[in-house]
């Protein structure tokens, strides 16, 4: 599997997995299905509406907006996602391992129009070539798109998660707050730790973790039993869903 290092604003380097083509293909199958549902869910209405009634001409219009604006908007809305990528568990990130920002959305969106000449071979071949699961929108706005699925896996290296119990109760009951990348970071962030004791890492992950979660005070002792416990929560309150 590729992947590609990204170096995030705690100047730790993370290693996600790049989407692959068969994912993003059906990524963008699920989208296409979305938008017939829509189209459909506007027929319907139309047939119940007069001919020649300006509604229709503007329920018309309508759809296609919608159309060539929903990737653009889900992605803002959704944290580099649509239906779609939510579904195949794949997102955009920037190329620093942070969210990606609305210009960098909007040149993807925009740049579509590049990708998809010739069917869509264009923005396949140069995803396929170039290494870091980029397409021409993706070079143009520093993005690229990552595989979330394979995190799960890495939680253990942080922590000995098998131990939690049964009726194990979580100390922070909106660590759903947190993305897929959030928790990646953390574990990171841990590991790190161990390896070289830098505390000032621990504590700017810590006070940004407590920013996220709208935490005034936390009910754990030291920064590293903070973000162990919140993986922990994590584990326990999203990963069994």
């Amino acid at each position: 599997m590729q992947t590609i290092k990204v170096q995030t604003t705690q100047n730790v380097t993370i290693e996600y997995p790049i989407a692959d083509l068969g994912k993003r293909i059906a990524a963008k199958i699920i989208d296409s299905l979305v938008l017939t549902a829509i189209a459909f869910l506007f027929i319907t209405i139309a047939l119940t509406i007069q001919p020649g009634e300006d509604a229709v001409i503007g329920l018309i219009l309508t759809f296609l907006l919608i159309y060539f604006v929903y990737p653009l908007v889900l992605e803002l809305q959704m944290d580099g996602q649509t239906f779609g990528k939510k579904i195949m568990k794949i997102k955009v990130i920037s190329l620093d391992g942070r969210s990606a920002g609305f210009l960098q959305y909007f040149l993807r969106w925009i740049l579509n129009l590049a990708d998809m000449q010739m069917g869509g071979a264009v923005g396949l071949v140069v995803i396929a070539v170039n290494g870091k699961g980029q397409r021409i929108g993706d070079l143009a706005a520093g993005t690229t798109v990552i595989d979330l699925k394979t995190k799960i896996q890495d939680l253990e290296k942080v922590i000995n998660l098998h131990k939690i119990e049964e009726n194990y109760v979580a100390t922070y009951a909106n660590v759903y707050l947190l993305s897929d990348h959030d928790v990646q970071v953390i574990q990171k962030i841990v590991l790190v730790y161990r390896q070289t004791g830098n505390e000032e890492i621990l504590q700017k992950t810590a006070d940004k973790v407590k920013e996220q979660l709208g935490l005034l005070y936390t009910q754990t002792g030291s920064n590293l039993h903070f973000l162990e416990t919140v993986l922990k929560d994590y584990k326990a309150l999203t990963m069994n869903n």
